[in-house]
């Protein structure tokens, strides 16, 4: 994916919503980075994830912390820290961040950093990350979505945070879920069965299903179904596949079942989102639990 930083800006603030205002992934090897949270005047808060490198968080209660590669931290401005690149320690920091402001961010953020403390250690493949990068990428293939698009995904990004942190930080069953987000992936064309994404996490179907809902907030049949759509909802757009082939390399047994689903998520059917997708009303789709 190309690093660069998205900044979002709106015209009239939007009462009671998350509103990003930056999305960016960031490399810097220059000793002026060095962000003092007393000196910051908006506010607003930050999550920022090293991907490679090292940066440094001096934290309010007077301790110093290394951010390697899979360390993050929950911050809010203004506040009492200090974050920068030190070059004598590493020759980069590479970091994924996202910036949100909005009166409803605030109370959540605070048990944010009461679960995870001053630093938290995430995989790439946990779920929040995940999340975050996916939404990443998407904004970097389809453009910058409406402002209510984002907020929709801050505010699911920080649910999904709030729960994988209920339990000093760590979700039990993450690893075995991610194994079936994983597998999804790599095999939504197919005809998955609920018995055989249970057997990728190694749980029985029935509770498999109540895990994935709690999680997810989604069925994993739902979930499977919006992951085929979201990959029809890119091939309509940047191929010329006819409809029939696009439902089955997405794991539709008929077209007509593939259109019944379709528009049960975007309330029209693929010829005609096909048909009017560069309006600026079909500029940017995403699919969000």
């Amino acid at each position: 994916m190309m690093k660069q930083v998205y900044q979002f800006r709106y015209q009239t603030p939007l009462q009671g919503a998350v509103e990003v205002e930056y999305f960016g992934w960031s490399e810097v090897r220059d000793r002026s980075y060095r962000w003092n949270g007393n000196e910051r005047k908006e506010r607003s808060v930050v999550f920022q994830y090293t991907t490679a490198g090292s940066g440094v968080l001096d934290s309010g209660d007077g301790h110093s912390y290394v951010l390697s590669a899979g360390k993050g931290f929950f911050a809010e401005f203004p506040g009492n820290h200090l974050y920068y690149f030190d070059p004598k320690a590493s020759n980069c920091w590479e970091f994924v961040w996202l910036q949100l402001s909005g009166d409803p961010v605030f109370p959540l953020w605070k048990k944010l950093m009461s679960q995870f403390g001053p630093i938290t250690e995430l995989s790439q493949e946990s779920l929040i990350i995940r999340k975050l990068l996916h939404m990443y990428a998407r904004i970097g293939e389809e453009g910058a979505f409406n402002r209510y698009a984002l907020s929709a995904f801050a505010y699911d990004w920080m649910m999904t945070a709030l729960a994988a942190g209920r339990q000093d930080g760590a979700v039990p069953d993450s690893c075995q879920l991610e194994r079936v987000f994983a597998y999804i992936d790599l095999h939504y064309a197919q005809p998955l069965t609920l018995k055989e994404l249970a057997d990728q996490a190694e749980l029985t179907p029935n509770y498999f299903c109540q895990l994935f809902h709690e999680r997810v907030g989604l069925t994993p049949i739902a979930y499977l179904q919006k992951r085929r759509v979201e990959e029809a909802v890119r091939l309509l757009r940047h191929t010329k596949l006819s409809v029939s082939k696009i439902a089955a390399q997405t794991g539709f047994d008929s077209s007509s079942y593939f259109g019944k689903v379709f528009r049960k998520h975007l309330n029209c059917s693929p010829q005609h989102y096909r048909a009017e997708m560069h309006s600026a009303y079909w500029g940017q789709v995403v699919l969000l639990p």
